[in-house]
């Protein structure tokens, strides 16, 4: 599903949501296929200026028999660049890291979180702001690629939301 067929639909099920006093915008559940991998609620945290970077949040699910990879990610039209990173303990200090790709052990469930994994994005055209949906591209190994639409969202929980 490409990220203009996307956000009409999401255009009016947030507005018939709001409108019926069942949720907002944030709560909509948004999950993608890419063969045997299942991503579950992208999401970003807001960020106060383009200068600072940007980063992406979800849950990888690979349903197959095999292991599969996450070897990338690039944005769609709202930044210059992303990269898949880490947080790794140097001496008693946490400190970001690029890694070149993420294991998806077969029948498992991977975290991207604050503060784990997690997708930076760099030379955003403007913050991020609450409620903006950015469009994502993750590369599989072997499940190939897949666009996303990420939620901008105001989150002090980092725990997946499996019902979406």
């Amino acid at each position: 599903m490409t990220l203009a067929r996307f956000l009409p639909a999401f255009i009016l099920s947030s507005a018939a949501l709001v409108l019926s006093g069942l949720g907002s915008a944030p709560g909509l559940a948004h999950g993608y296929t890419a063969g045997t991998v299942e991503v579950i609620h992208p999401w970003a945290r807001p960020t106060v200026s383009t200068r600072q970077p940007g980063a992406a949040y979800f849950a990888l699910r690979n349903t197959g028999s095999e292991a599969d990879r996450l070897i990338g990610a690039r944005p769609i039209g709202f930044a210059e660049a992303a990269e898949l990173h880490t947080h790794i303990n140097d001496d008693g200090v946490m400190r970001m890291r690029p890694i070149p790709a993420v294991e998806l052990p077969a029948g498992e469930l991977v975290l991207f979180e604050p503060g784990g994994l997690h997708v930076m994005l760099y030379g955003l055209d403007a913050p991020l702001t609450e409620g903006r949906l950015l469009g994502l591209v993750l590369q599989f190994e072997k499940a190939g690629e897949v666009e996303v639409a990420v939620l901008v969202e105001n989150r002090t929980d980092t725990a997946v939301h499996e019902h979406h």
